[in-house]
Order: C-alpha cells, then sequence, then structure tokens
C-alpha cells in the first residue's frame, strides 16, 4: 500500500474573487510548504507575469500576501 500524501488546506479569503485550481502539491512544494514552490513549476513565473511583478514569492508568506492583495483564492 502507498503512502498517503496530504496537500495544503485551501487559502482563501472573505474578499476572494477569483478561485485558481490546481492538483497535488509536488514534493518540492510539499518541502517548502507552499503552493507551486518546485522551480520546474511556471504557475508563479506566469502569475507575476501576468500581474506586472519581476519577482516570485520565495515563501509562503510572500505567496499569501500577493493572493490577499489580488483576492485570488487557491
Amino acid at each position: 500500500m502507498s503512502e498517503r500524501i496530504e496537500g495544503f488546506p485551501p487559502i482563501v479569503f472573505e474578499d476572494s474573487e477569483v478561485l485558481l485550481l490546481g492538483t497535488l502539491p509536488g514534493e518540492e512544494s510539499l518541502q517548502k510548504q507552499y503552493y507551486y514552490a518546485d522551480n520546474r513549476n511556471y504557475f508563479w513565473d506566469f502569475f507575476c507575469e501576468y500581474i506586472g511583478r519581476d519577482k516570485k514569492p520565495q515563501s509562503n508568506e510572500e505567496a499569501v500576501s500577493i493572493l490577499k492583495e489580488l483576492k485570488v483564492a487557491l
């Protein structure tokens, strides 16, 4: 029997206007403890380019701050 992998709880705010859905976090994301942390995943590259931000988040706290500011739930 394989080991059960637990993902992260959703990130949602009372004023969220957009919901982005993904799949179970990968191993690197689980180690770093935030969504899309794996350097091979281009979510933050794409998202930050879309919102006009030069640098992608380097921690969960920074990622949550960006999402909250933009009213985006994951």
